[in-house]
């Protein structure tokens, strides 16, 4: 039989196999601010890195729309599930008896996740996307040759596809079960500096986040990093070798510099005095893979000019702050950098376009929306002693790129900005400063992300 025909006789060739929609009616499923979209007529590829969360994302619309709609309008599939790799052929007739048994004057649902193990699962994906295109169909993949990402490029123009990214900051509150204990609590602000510096530091993968002890968040994050690692970076370069030794290398050059532009040559040249061959344009593939896998994101130099900016120096975040912890040995010192990179990943969400500024101009981020352009700094411990630095930067890349306002993010301030904030930024205090910080925003990180 050919798996990429489905049948098109009601004669069962194998034995009939049941919709999987009822073994997922007791996974529990907690709530995420994510609202999976729905269009008509296009597949749905949720893409995201490796245990962000897609599959019960899937799961928890497939239990919602079952609970409408029943199981004769709702499939539900894992092909990661044994019995399926044992016996595939069984799963393409079942995945035939529903579609021939659905009502499509009602909304037809059919969810697969793990799709890669399907063989031929493009051509099989695409057959039906052709015969049946009121069906609304989701899809999820995750290894070495073919992650979500990948879905969505190999089904391009029939698919949408929605990023799943690891826990926001009110998603992990709510998944350390503090929502309420935060609204009847005397001193809210502590528990939620105490959450804060949790999220901070070991980032929002959601099994890292539901585990207590330090240890094992450190070492599921260790896994996690292993995985992507062997399988998905070195699996991918498996027509030619690569030293593992050097891609490490590189990816902990990358955390050391996570404010500043990431120079390649600079990492080439410290490989050759450790007496590494390697080729520098190799570095380059490597830096495009990690990005290709969802474990890192760049950002490009701000420039009027498109030439400039497409040849800029990147700088590189990581899709989440846990991963640093693993990375490197983290000091308070590295606050600054973790808080940034955090900031990174919220901006992501919210802009269309993420940029940095340097020589002369030093910008932590220039984002834009709706052609109006924001630069924004971001500073961990707001002091006496840095706010004129800070601002003075803002407001040089204010004049630059014609920006109306600029915004500070924080996370801590001394007694001293405190003060300042207490009596107003128009206050007496301020001509110290000769100015006012007039069209400059302070923003607390907290307020922010919590807002």
């Amino acid at each position: 039989m050919d798996l990429l025909m489905l049948k098109d006789s009601r004669e069962m060739l194998y034995p009939r196999v049941s919709n999987q929609i009822f073994s997922i009616l007791n996974i529990p499923v907690k709530s995420r601010d994510i609202k999976v979209i729905k269009p008509r007529q296009k597949i749905v590829t949720l893409i995201g890195p490796r245990r962000a969360g897609k599959t019960y994302l899937m799961i928890g619309l497939a239990k919602r729309v079952f609970k409408k709609l029943g199981s004769k309008q709702v499939f539900y599939l894992n092909l990661e599930d044994e019995r399926v790799l044992e016996a595939p052929k069984e799963y393409v007739n079942a995945i035939d008896d529903f579609l021939h048994d659905a009502d499509f004057k009602r909304p037809v649902y059919m969810f697969l996740d793990e799709v890669q193990n399907l063989k031929d699962w493009d051509y099989v994906v695409a057959r039906i996307h052709a015969r049946y295109p009121k069906v609304r169909l989701y899809l999820t993949g995750s290894n070495s040759s073919t992650l979500s990402s990948d879905i969505a490029t190999t089904l391009r123009g029939r698919t949408l596809a929605q990023y799943v990214p690891t826990l926001n900051f009110k998603e992990f509150i709510r998944f350390k079960r503090k929502s309420a204990q935060l609204k009847q609590g005397l001193r809210p602000s502590v528990l939620v500096s105490r959450l804060f510096y949790e999220y901070l530091t070991f980032g929002g993968f959601p099994e890292v986040v539901l585990e207590k002890l330090e240890p094992i968040k450190k070492q599921i994050l260790r896994e996690y990093f292993d995985v992507l690692l062997f399988r998905d970076v070195i699996e991918r370069f498996s027509n030619r070798f690569i030293n593992p030794k050097i891609l490490r290398f590189l990816i902990e050059r990358v955390a050391e510099n996570v404010t500043k532009p990431t120079s390649v040559n600079k990492i080439y040249n410290q490989l050759k005095s450790l007496g590494y061959k390697v080729d520098k344009n190799d570095l380059y593939d490597y830096l495009n893979v990690l990005q290709d896998v969802l474990f890192l994101q760049g950002i490009k130099k701000y420039h009027k000019s498109s030439i400039k900016r497409e040849n800029s120096l990147k700088k590189y975040y990581f899709i989440d702050v846990g991963y640093m912890q693993i990375l490197k040995f983290i000091t308070a010192e590295d606050y600054g950098k973790l808080l940034e990179n955090l900031i990174y990943l919220e901006l992501k969400k919210r802009y269309d376009s993420i940029f940095y500024l340097q020589n002369g101009y030093e910008c932590d981020f220039v984002v834009i929306k709706d052609q109006q352009v924001i630069p924004i700094q971001v500073v961990y411990h707001l002091s006496i002693d840095n706010i004129r630095r800070e601002t003075r930067a803002l407001y040089r890349v204010m004049r630059y790129t014609g920006a109306r306002k600029g915004r500070l993010i924080f996370a801590t301030v001394d007694k001293y900005v405190k003060n300042l904030f207490q009596g107003g930024l128009k206050s007496s205090a301020l001509r110290y400063f000769n100015q006012d910080f007039e069209n400059i925003e302070f923003i607390n990180v907290l307020e922010w992300f919590l807002g």
